[in-house]
This record gives structure tokens, sequence and C-alpha cells, in this order.
């Protein structure tokens, strides 16, 4: 007897969440961004979701903020770029962070004229390290 699949909505994601099904948190955290829900809502999600303890998780919520970029040409990058930042120095992040990096800038700054911070580049007022 087959069974109906599950409905993919923001809701499933939150039930997904608080069952920690890693599966189900993955598969509604793709649904859920490339469904054309709330924005808003999906971006924080992910930004929480950027510090799961499973590393999947992890890499899949900064991936889904770069699809994020790619479909709305916009993000709350005050909230969204310290994070990346952050993540950029950690285990098993950094390539997805890139990459990231890369969709906002060609999505999102390439769209705006003039503008001269870049994703990638330190903090205005950051010094490089020393050694």
């Amino acid at each position: 007897m087959e069974t109906e699949p599950e409905e993919r909505t923001p809701e499933s994601l939150l039930l997904a969440l608080e069952a920690d099904d890693i599966s189900r948190i993955l598969q509604n955290l793709v649904w859920v961004t490339l469904g054309g829900y709330d924005r808003r809502w999906v971006q924080d999600k992910c930004l929480e979701l950027c510090d799961h303890p499973d590393l999947q998780v992890r890499q899949l919520a900064i991936t889904c903020l770069g699809h994020l970029a790619r479909m709305y040409a916009t993000l709350d990058l005050d909230r969204v770029l310290p994070k990346l930042r952050a993540l950029k120095h950690l285990p098993g992040t950094r390539g997805v962070v890139e990459n990231t990096f890369s969709d906002i800038s060609i999505f999102i700054y390439r769209a705006i004229p003039n503008v001269t911070d870049r994703p990638d580049e330190p903090e205005p007022n950051s010094r490089p390290s020393q050694g």
C-alpha cells in the first residue's frame, strides 16, 4: 500500500524541526525555499538553521540563502552577511559559503549600481590577521 507523499509547506518544515528528523528537515527546507513561500520567513529559518548541530542542515541552509538571492535578488544583508562571514571559517562550510557569496554578488550586488562592498570582502575596519 502506497502512502500519500508528504505535503511540503512551512508547517511541514516546522514539524520536521520539532521531530529533529534530519532527512525531513533537508527535504522540506529545499521545498519551502524553492516553493515561493514568504521569502523573509524562509530567510529567517535559513539563518536559524545555519547554527543547527548537523553539518548537512547547516550547509543546506547556507545554500538556500543563495537560492533566495537568485530567486528574489534581495536578502537582509545586514543579517545574512555577518552570519556567512562567521560560517566561512568553520570546518565543512567554507565552500558552501563561498558559493552563496557568489550568488549574492551575481544576483544582488550586480543589480545595485556603484556598490562598493562585496560579500566576500572583510568587514569594514577589520584588519588582516598577522602571522
